[in-house]
């Protein structure tokens, strides 16, 4: 009983994974930069510090962040592409162990929220940090109920 479960529920990430892949896998062939990419995409460092200075961000971070990464478009592409699909992973594990919520219901759910994006500017460059805030708030999420289910 337990293999079969365990099964299931790797078919599941597999179709959640192959729906997403189908949907938006485009997008790591796309080298076209768009309106706000401009800003980063050939730029020097000191022009991107001086940028997020005048715009009074924190620590300046996002000029180190796209100094490291604007390296390749595709590297980009790719993490942006998995920092969309682990929040749905994450999303499936929280909606696990809740015991109301059969493996159906949550198969269903999760793919509903893979499939209708959040953004429709996911292709964008420019929206790399909200991509990983939005990782990192699922991911944070996942580790609350992981707590609140040991604690209880």
């Amino acid at each position: 009983m337990i293999g079969n479960k365990k099964s299931i529920e790797i078919k599941s990430i597999l179709l959640i994974f192959l729906l997403y892949s189908f949907a938006f896998g485009l997008i790591l062939f796309n080298k076209g930069l768009f309106f706000d990419d401009w800003v980063h995409f050939n730029q020097s460092f000191s022009t991107r510090l001086a940028f997020y200075k005048d715009l009074g961000i924190f620590l300046y971070l996002p000029a180190y962040i796209y100094s490291f990464i604007f390296k390749s478009i595709f590297f980009i592409r790719v993490t942006i592409f998995i920092s969309y699909f682990l929040p749905s992973l994450f999303l499936y594990f929280i909606l696990k162990r809740i015991k109301r919520i059969d493996d159906v219901s949550r198969l269903f759910i999760v793919i509903f929220f893979t499939l209708f994006p959040v953004t429709y500017t996911r292709i964008a460059v420019g929206n790399f940090l909200y991509v990983i805030s939005y990782l990192f708030f699922f991911f944070g999420f996942w580790l609350l109920a992981i707590f609140i289910e040991k604690k209880s």
